[in-house]
């Protein structure tokens, strides 16, 4: 019991660190330059958290951080700095070239290894210790701040919700574009749950439901390396699916050891609403003098009402604010109950929940001359601050390369992740943004949680229906009650199976020539499950229609993947070198959606099945597929370590274009000078 007890002090003890360590922090600027001027695009983070951040075209920055705190500078070219924050609140920064960056090893488009200096198009790259050290629970937020040029927006719903990220700003008028996500060669979904475009939640007449993306079932605790391609020449290779960039993930791999190694790791946290419109506290419902006498009020906003301890109630209807003055008063509410007449300035955020994430990993891995695999496993639980909705996700994952030779090895890659989300987060401009959503400073939050559902299990009823449990008086936030009852009593379960798969066959040839054969799958079967509870007894149905409905939907999408390279590399003589490839690419994409529904609500009371349909039910099916395949060749020319050319050409095949004019083709040529190493001195 004792150790209970001093655990539980512990928590609260951290707990209330947290909390001071949250209001003590500082708003932190500065300005970063090099010895020709302003640095932009440098990425500005504090170390050991998800806080970051880029310099501006005139190289200012602005970052929020504690006293302490290690605030680190980067970009590609220059060496990394870091400094730590005191009570100054101004850092400017002047970086020095780093000329050993551009020696760095990089992944580049279709899995090709270069050096940073041969590039001629910029590639971020972020190393595996970059990602976790910050705790993050999902890809989206793994990226932000870490990539010049790369810009991460996310839906309001928390970390079941899409993320989109845009490359180098916005590269098309169609705002649904996404990079080309590539995971260990493999070409991977990062559309919604339907098969439509990624982070698009802008449908105002449709559920309103916050959808995901694919790219959220990339966990960021398996990640080893991130190269983010930039520009038509770094993704010229991969046709017109980079058309906003790709983005190529390398998972990790066994580290060799005495042994077994075994690596954990762990990261919470919790959520609250962050910003929200700054509201008046001191008057309640109602309009101007004239309106409020005209709709049956006093000219002050007060509705007379006899069984008010005060003779008069405030006037609920209204969804102006320029009622009466607060005044404390106890006065019937329009749920029967007495309160007091007073401003409840929390009453936004107390429309959202507490919410909380909680994300464990556990890995296993190990290497020998001829074997080398990871396992790990992971477990994410995540509740929302939105009323009602979470989420829990389950994925594993294996990378193995097995030595079959000293010419022939494989790689083999699984992953399969596991999702299961209840009554995901709904976008609210419609719910609190139209007439029937506005509420004033007086409204009890707690009482339209507690109104949304009559003591019998039946929806609330407008004032005047008649039928049980209908509101005292008429009040104006009808849509928020509604939202309640949707989110808090109504199950809407979505389940999503995910495997991604991929095996790899190296062969080394001969001397300098190099063959690699790649096949791998992205499998994903999702179903979902709408219950919808009766609104009111059937005894009150009219001839016509119920209430209360039963969806279930079915969706099996599929990419199948193959590629097939062939590589040479030598020297022409000391000075200058070369690599040339050639290679195909194939990929098929199916997608097949089913739905069925009740119509016209349920016969008996919450007995969810097809065939409890008022009307007849209602069915939909849809099917998509689509082949694309390619021939592709690279050419790299270097000159003494410092000039580089190269070119890329591609040829591409698509089924959904006419048989007669279904080719397209992509060429790109770029090149780098290394003035470093041109003008390099000997010493």
């Amino acid at each position: 019991m004792k150790q209970i007890y001093q655990s539980c002090c512990m928590i609260v003890m951290v707990s209330i660190l947290s909390v001071t360590n949250l209001f003590a922090q500082q708003n932190v600027t500065g300005k970063v330059t090099d010895a020709q001027g302003a640095v932009p695009g440098v990425t500005v983070s504090v170390k050991g958290t998800a806080r970051g951040t880029q310099t501006g075209t005139d190289g200012s920055y602005s970052i929020q951080a504690n006293a302490g705190e290690i605030i680190r500078f980067s970009i590609v070219g220059y060496a990394a700095q870091e400094f730590t924050v005191s009570t100054a609140k101004t850092i400017n920064v002047t970086l020095k070239e780093d000329a050993g960056a551009l020696e760095e090893v990089v992944v580049t488009a279709m899995g090709i290894k270069r050096e940073a200096k041969a590039l001629g198009y910029a590639v971020s790259n972020i190393k595996a210790d970059e990602i976790t050290k910050a705790g993050n629970t999902n890809f989206g937020s793994a990226l932000y701040g870490k990539a010049p040029g790369v810009k991460i927006t996310t839906a309001p719903g928390g970390a079941s919700s899409a993320v989109n990220v845009q490359i180098r700003g916005i590269n098309s008028l169609n705002y649904q574009r996404q990079p080309l996500y590539v995971v260990d060669g493999i070409v991977i979904r990062n559309d919604q749950q339907n098969g439509s475009s990624g982070a698009n939640n802008n449908n105002y007449w449709g559920d309103q439901r916050i959808r995901g993306n694919g790219m959220l079932d990339i966990n960021p605790a398996d990640i080893d390396n991130i190269s983010i391609l930039k520009g038509a020449a770094a993704s010229a290779l991969y046709g017109s699916d980079a058309a906003s960039g790709v983005i190529v993930i390398t998972t990790k791999k066994g580290s060799k050891g005495r042994g077994l190694g075994i690596d954990f790791n762990y990261n919470g946290s919790i959520e609250r609403a962050a910003f929200l419109p700054k509201f008046q506290n001191e008057y309640g419902p109602g309009y101007d003098a004239a309106t409020n006498t005209a709709n049956g009020a006093s000219a002050e906003g007060w509705i007379p009402a006899a069984d008010s301890p005060t003779g008069r109630r405030p006037y609920f209807r209204a969804y102006g604010n320029f009622g009466p003055k607060f005044t404390g008063e106890e006065v019937m509410w329009w749920d029967g109950q007495v309160r007091t007449y007073s401003a409840r300035p929390n009453n936004y955020y107390d429309v959202f929940d507490k919410g909380y994430n909680s994300n464990i990993n556990v890995g296993i891995s190990n290497q020998t001359d001829n074997i080398n695999y990871r396992l790990s496993a992971t477990r994410m639980d995540y509740k929302s601050t939105s009323p009602g909705s979470k989420q829990n996700k389950n994925t594993f994952n294996l990378n193995s390369s097995i030595k079959l030779s000293d010419k022939l090895s494989t790689d083999i890659v699984a992953n399969y992740i596991n999702t299961n989300t209840h009554n995901r987060s709904h976008l609210l401009g419609q719910v609190l943004g139209s007439f029937d959503g506005f509420f004033s400073r007086t409204e009890d939050m707690s009482a339209l949680k507690n109104a949304y559902e009559t003591a019998d299990g039946y929806k609330y009823s407008r004032f005047g229906t008649g039928r049980p449990g209908d509101l005292k008086y008429t009040i104006r936030p009808y849509n928020l009650m509604d939202y309640f009852w949707t989110q808090y009593k109504n199950n809407y379960d979505e389940t999503e199976n995910r495997l991604l798969t991929s095996a790899t066959l190296n062969w080394d040839v001969i001397k300098n020539l190099r063959f690699r054969g790649r096949i791998g799958n992205d499998l994903t079967s999702a179903t979902s499950r709408y219950e919808q509870y009766n609104e009111y007894p059937t005894a009150y149905n009219s001839t016509t229609e119920s209430t209360g409905g039963y969806t279930t939907t079915k969706g099996v999408y599929s990419i199948l993947y193959g590629d097939a390279m062939l590589t040479y590399s030598n020297k022409i003589n000391e000075d200058f070198d070369y690599s040339a490839s050639v290679g195909f690419q194939s990929r098929s994409e199916k997608y097949d959606d089913q739905s069925s529904g009740t119509n016209a609500g349920l016969v008996t009371e919450n007995w969810f099945s097809l065939s409890n349909s008022y009307a007849i039910p209602n069915t939909s099916n849809t099917r998509k597929e689509m082949l694309k395949y390619a021939y592709f060749g690279s050419l790299n020319v270097g000159y003494k370590g410092y000039l580089y050319l190269d070119g890329t050409y591609r040829s591409e095949y698509s089924s959904t274009l006419p048989v007669q004019n279904n080719n397209y083709k992509y060429g790109s040529v770029s090149g780098s000078f290394y003035l470093f190493r041109c003008f390099q001195l000997e010493k």
